[in-house]
């Protein structure tokens, strides 16, 4: 069953969006395009108990409750939690400005809940197998490491040769590279390897 429908806002919980962090400069800049134009695109929702669990469109319904609407139109689907995750994990791989540890998560989430193989994982992401595999390791970097990644300190391939390395030669590779106020590929995977 799918319907297009107007539910309270109030009766939307969020599902377990793979996106954990979200921009508040842009969700301001979309309430405001809302505001104008309306909401052109609705959310999509699952009915739940005695109400709704979003699936898609965490940023719209966002940026709806921030305009305070009581009301907003959804695209109401009867998914089951799976097929609920995997529309959702479908969608959010589209997105450019998915940050590349959520995207690790979220491929771990489906193999931790579902059992999954990261073939199965990549087949729902629509990605290759190999892609799957690079963004989970970047699951095994040190805090330090994870907080540089996030803030494009470091980028994914420097995330990956990183994840090589025990949490302290980690955090001793950080260190040299910002000592050394840049550094190419080839000299940072250098220092790794002489790390390991």
């Amino acid at each position: 069953m799918t319907a297009i429908t107007t539910v309270p806002v109030s009766s939307i919980v969020a599902g377990p969006n793979d996106r954990h962090r979200f921009d508040s400069e842009s969700l301001a800049d979309l309430a405001a395009s809302i505001a104008e134009v309306g909401l052109l695109q609705p959310p999509t929702v699952r009915p739940v108990g005695d109400g709704f669990e979003l699936v898609a469109g965490e940023r719209r319904y966002r940026a709806v409750k921030r305009l305070g609407w009581d009301q907003i139109p959804v695209i109401v689907r009867d998914l089951s939690a799976e097929e609920a995750s995997r529309a959702m994990l479908s969608e959010n791989m589209t997105r450019a400005d998915l940050d590349p540890l959520d995207e690790a998560e979220a491929y771990q989430s489906r193999i931790d809940q579902f059992g999954l193989s990261v073939g199965e994982v990549a087949g729902w992401a629509g990605v290759s197998s190999s892609r799957v595999t690079n963004r989970l390791r970047l699951l095994l970097l040190a805090p330090e490491a994870r907080f540089a990644l996030q803030h494009s300190v470091i980028g994914v391939d420097f995330g990956r040769m990183l994840a090589e390395l025990d949490h302290n030669r980690q955090v001793l590779a950080l260190r040299t590279l910002a000592a050394a106020d840049g550094m190419s590929w080839w000299e940072f995977r250098g220092l790794v390897t002489r790390l390991v």
